[in-house]
């Protein structure tokens, strides 16, 4: 399978770090469940710290001060 290309909105040359949080187990479960609805649909490596990229980065775009 290959990788996604990276996040939209996230720069590939940028420094990243590692950022754990503890969340319910439903809601990792659930986006388990999205991350292979979407391998199924693109054939692409799609994991679940993708998913959580991709949400993240759209968060802080909405609510980006100008």
């Amino acid at each position: 399978m290959a990788r996604l290309p990276k996040t939209e909105g996230i720069d590939p040359t940028a420094a990243m770090t590692t950022l754990s949080v503890r969340m319910p187990t439903a809601h990792k479960d659930e986006l388990a469940e999205l991350a292979k609805e979407k391998r199924m649909e693109t054939g692409a490596l799609v994991q679940t710290a993708d998913l959580i990229r991709e949400a993240i980065s759209e968060y802080l775009k909405a609510h980006r001060k100008a």
